[in-house]
C-alpha cells in the first residue's frame, strides 16, 4: 500500500472511481489472496477492516486529526469490509 502513495496523490489525474479500482484490483486481491484458508478470529476481522478504512482514508486524502467516531461509525462495521468478504466466500 505504502508503494501506491504516489498514485493516490494524484488527485487531479485519476478520479476517485480509478483510485478504488486500482485498490480493489491491487490492494484487496492481493490482500485476500488464499483467504479462503484463513480461520478468521473476531481480532483478525477487526484489523481487516482496521487496514481497509486506513487505504481508503488515505486514497480520500482524509487524516485522523480531530475526529471523533460514533459507535455505529467503528472501523469494521462497513456493509462492504474484506472481513464479510471472507465470510462471504466461505
Amino acid at each position: 500500500m505504502g508503494q501506491l502513495t504516489c498514485v493516490w496523490r494524484q488527485s487531479i489525474r485519476l478520479s476517485l472511481n480509478t483510485k478504488l479500482r486500482l485498490y480493489n484490483a491491487l490492494v484487496v486481491s492481493v490482500l485476500l489472496y488464499g483467504a479462503e484458508t484463513w480461520t478468521l478470529t473476531k481480532s483478525d476481522e477487526q484489523k481487516l477492516g482496521a487496514f481497509q478504512m486506513s487505504c481508503l482514508w488515505r486514497i480520500l486524502g482524509l487524516t485522523y486529526v480531530g475526529l471523533t467516531l460514533c459507535p455505529a461509525e467503528r472501523i469494521g462495521d462497513e456493509p462492504d469490509s474484506a472481513a464479510q468478504h471472507l465470510h462471504q466466500n466461505q
